[in-house]
């Protein structure tokens, strides 16, 4: 299976996210997903107080970089 080449792809072209943009999506996830925002959950994340065998909370860890 090849890749298609950006002309073959519908739709407008990705782009890369702000840091305000990323930090918001990640706020939204967070507050979906456990309910806190994306500073809390870093805050909580960092201090070891979340459970890592959570798959929204891991989910959020490995999106982490976004909300920093």
């Amino acid at each position: 299976m090849s890749a298609l080449a950006p002309e073959q792809l519908d739709g407008p072209a990705p782009r890369a996210l702000t840091g305000d943009e990323a930090r918001a999506e990640f706020d939204r996830r967070s507050r979906r997903l456990l309910g806190m925002s994306g500073v809390e959950f870093l805050r909580r994340w960092d201090a070891g107080e979340l459970d890592a065998d959570d798959d929204r909370v891991a989910e959020l860890a490995f999106l982490s970089p976004l909300g920093r």
